[in-house]
């Protein structure tokens, strides 16, 4: 059977480097593409981004994805409506997939009105800090065929917060590129910019992810000042946000600034894993953390809070150990495990990284899209 080249548009909110742009580009770039696909649907992919550029529109550029930039400053920036609805009208999308809330609104909204045939949308997050979010997603819900949720912990978030219809959500996890990630060599540390007696004996914690509140960053560097008193430990922060000056300046005021390496946003978050003795996730909440499934994938093991889009990655005492969100002592204790027992570390993380290769790939998430696409093109549901 031959299925039809289907002109597929994505919207998100930002394509900053992140979680959600993330999976956005890795969809883009890994559809079929072409005018016909022997048993498959073939995809013409347009990604369309409310904001600013950013580093991921780029590497979509790279890979020979249409990407367009609207600008928006905030979520208030009705602008973009009409900037949508035209490109809309231009491209004539048989499907539009939305990607983050300002965009799942304005896409809802906007896609209904131009005749999008098929309208999706993805929740990325078990976000608690934002009740508006929550009510956007519930007024708008009706107008999308179907919401993806990264992962059953969003799910349940949505029902129970959003209370949008369960027959309007389906589940699809995030995934990663297992090869790139368990096969990647280690950095020397010279090849990092970082002193070569740094890393002799300390062991090494890591942070992937950007520098927000919700990511619990300070806990952590509060973390490495106590720690410090007994190990020799450093951290590296790979990432970027509006609260890099101020963990800096918390780093120095707790006289840990020379243990605290800030790396900035990274092209080669493989190689840092693999330098890497401990990955940290203090996150208040996630969706299904890209981060941390890096972080299995390369076989580091993982210390996290237990909260949504974590437990759902990780089993505690098998694939790594979760703390209770807020819980210092019980973070500290479990980072301190692993130190002192590098055997026990190395079973988590190879039950991890079998875990990651089995439920977590991103062959599987781009198949599981397609399969949704499909599904709604013959006007099924998912």
């Amino acid at each position: 059977t031959l299925f039809p080249y289907t002109p597929l548009f994505r919207s998100i909110t930002d394509l900053e480097a992140g979680g959600a742009p993330l999976i956005v580009k890795e969809l883009a770039c890994g559809l079929d593409r072409g005018l016909f696909c022997n048993g498959r649907l073939s995809f013409d992919v347009s990604v369309a981004c409310l904001g600013s550029d950013g580093p991921i529109a780029k590497q979509l550029r790279e890979s020979s994805i249409r990407v367009y930039c609207f600008g928006a400053k905030n979520c208030r920036d009705w602008k973009v409506s009409v900037q949508l609805g035209q490109l809309i009208g231009r491209l004539r999308p048989d499907i539009l997939h939305c990607h983050l809330m300002h965009a799942n609104v304005v896409g809802r909204v906007v896609g209904r009105i131009m005749g999008v045939g098929r309208i999706v949308t993805s929740i990325h997050t078990a976000e608690g800090g934002k009740r508006w979010h929550l009510i956007a997603e519930n007024l708008t819900c009706r107008l999308s065929d179907s919401t993806v949720c990264v992962s059953e912990s969003v799910r349940k978030h949505v029902r129970e917060k959003s209370h949008i219809p369960a027959e309007r959500l389906c589940v699809i996890n995030n995934g990663v590129d297992y090869d790139r990630f368990s096969q990647a060599s280690s950095y020397e540390p010279e090849e990092l910019g970082i002193p070569s007696v740094w890393c002799k004996d300390k062991t090494k914690l890591i942070f992937v992810g950007r520098c927000d509140p919700v990511k619990s960053i300070d806990k952590l560097i509060f973390s490495i000042a106590q720690l410090s008193r007994q190990h020799d430990v450093g951290l590296l922060i790979v990432g970027d946000g509006p609260e890099r000056g101020p963990l800096e300046k918390l780093s120095d005021n707790l006289g840990v600034a020379d243990r605290c390496v800030f790396m900035g946003m990274r092209n080669d978050v493989e190689r840092i894993l693999k330098f890497a003795d401990i990955m940290v996730m203090p996150s208040r909440w996630e969706g299904l953390s890209v981060s941390a499934m890096e972080a299995m994938a390369s076989g580091v093991p993982l210390v996290a809070n237990r909260v949504p889009g974590l437990i759902d990655l990780i089993e505690d005492k098998r694939t790594g150990l979760l703390v209770e969100a807020g819980d210092s002592l019980a973070l500290n204790e479990a980072i301190e495990k692993l130190i002192t027992e590098p055997a026990y570390a190395k079973q988590l993380a190879y039950n991890a990284q079998k875990h990651v290769h089995e439920f977590f790939t991103l062959k599987s998430m781009v198949e599981h899209h397609g399969q949704l696409y499909r599904k709604l093109s013959l006007g099924e549901r998912y």
